[in-house]
This record gives structure tokens, C-alpha cells and sequence, in this order.
């Protein structure tokens, strides 16, 4: 899967927001269930919640610039 748009798009926003990092100014994260209404269909989790190991699972994050990655103490 690829998210593509123009600059200022809202794209590392929408990404920062499924992997729980960043502030919200508003709204609501579901990831990693099915919102569908569906019988039998989980309800999504907010991303703030998730474990570490579950987070990495469902989002995969590569950010622009590599500074970025300096809050995560295997990066030096």
C-alpha cells in the first residue's frame, strides 16, 4: 500500500496519527479492526493503546526526515 500526495497533503499527519504519535487537535484513530459493523466485527482500537509489538504490527512508518527517528534509543 502507498499513500501519495502533493506536499502539505496531510500525508506523514495521517501516519503519525495511525502509529499514536502526535498530537490530534480533533477526531477520533481506530486501527487494526474492522469498523464495517459487521456481526462478530471488532471494534478498532485507538493507536495510543496499542502495545509496542502490536503498533509496529499494523503500521509501518519511514519518516522523511531521518532526525525524526531520534526519540528511539537503538538510533544513535
Amino acid at each position: 500500500t502507498a499513500l501519495m500526495g502533493r506536499n502539505g497533503s496531510g500525508k506523514s499527519s495521517l501516519l503519525w496519527a495511525l502509529q499514536g504519535s502526535g498530537p490530534r487537535a480533533a477526531g477520533t484513530v481506530r486501527v487494526g479492526r474492522d469498523e464495517s459493523g459487521a456481526p462478530g466485527a471488532a471494534k478498532g482500537g485507538d493507536p495510543k493503546k496499542l502495545s509496542a509489538a502490536e503498533a509496529r504490527r499494523l503500521v509501518g512508518l519511514v519518516p522523511q526526515t531521518p532526525t525524526d527517528l531520534l526519540y528511539l534509543e537503538s538510533v544513535k
